[in-house]
């Protein structure tokens, strides 16, 4: 059995926590001498990550006894569960429907050239444009009186309509690139070998536009994750970016860490167990059908 090789990557954590660390003590050290406590414990100074994670604690944990005894305990419905549940929520929805539809136009893209040339000015139109700008437009459409009655606050559709023009259409146009990446000898090939019809598509095309389904899923997540924190500083309810912007009006440095925190280790886990497993499992499947 072959010996697993170390890995770097488990040394970027601790790496960042350092930097972070040495910074925060850099910035606290960085006034009078008098001054040293207090500026290591204000709030608008550059936190430890330990104050952060108290921060969370808080947020998990908040107090049940209002009456100065400090008892806290943890409840489902704190408003940190309910922030990232709503943000998850909005991004699936987003990020899902924008797939569904990338998958079906950047197919019809890569095969038909006259309906890619007809959809070229609208990709370099909407992707020269950043997805935030389109926010205030559809605050303005989908405030008005007719789609509140249909909407409720949670189920923003102008943070919808921002996350689905950011990843879809970094996806349709790598998902194209994919399909005109196959070679034509390919095809031949499986021609000569007697498949025809929807035996091509299933066995040439799609392994082939694996690859670049699997990269414009990654950019079209990072770009609609972004995008959906943006939008939700404009005024929603709920959400992460609901979450940095408390903690800017209230000045609580710890609080818009947490959400920046947050907004990283979600990313960070749709790549570890969802892009790369996806990665993974077509990489097993096409050398099993090679």
């Amino acid at each position: 059995m072959a010996k697993r090789r170390f890995s770097y990557a488990w040394l970027s954590i601790p790496a960042v926590l350092l930097v972070w660390f040495l910074l925060a003590w850099f910035l606290a050290w960085s006034g009078e001498w008098g001054e040293l406590f207090d500026r290591f414990e204000n709030q608008l100074r550059l936190p430890q990550s330990w104050t952060v994670v108290y921060s969370g604690y808080e947020e998990l944990f908040p107090l049940v006894d209002l009456s100065g005894s400090g008892i806290r305990a943890f409840q489902w419905d704190n408003e940190l569960f309910k922030n990232m549940y709503v943000s998850l929520f909005r991004e699936v929805v987003g990020f899902g429907s924008a797939l569904i539809l990338a998958l079906i136009v950047g197919a019809a893209t890569g095969f038909f050239k006259p309906f890619r040339q007809f959809m070229y000015p609208i990709t370099a139109l909407f992707q020269s444009v950043p997805p935030i700008a389109w926010a205030p437009i559809m605050v303005l459409v989908f405030t008005s009186p007719f789609y509140q009655s249909l909407t409720a606050s949670v189920f923003s559709l102008a943070v919808l309509s921002v996350i689905f023009i950011a990843g879809f259409f970094p996806m349709v146009v790598t998902i194209q690139e994919g399909v005109l990446q196959i070679q034509g000898s390919d095809v031949k090939a499986a021609r000569v070998l007697g498949a025809k019809g929807w035996q091509l598509y299933r066995y040439v095309y799609f392994p082939a536009s694996l690859p670049f389904i699997t990269t414009g899923m990654r950019l079209g997540f990072s770009y609609a994750w972004r995008a959906l924190v943006a939008a939700e500083m404009l005024g929603v309810e709920f959400g992460i970016g609901q979450l940095i912007l408390t903690g800017d009006a209230t000045g609580k440095t710890p609080l818009i860490l947490l959400g920046v925190t947050i907004i990283g280790g979600i990313s960070f886990l749709f790549e570890a167990f969802i892009f790369k497993r996806i990665e993974a499992h077509y990489s097993e499947w096409s050398h099993t059908n090679a």
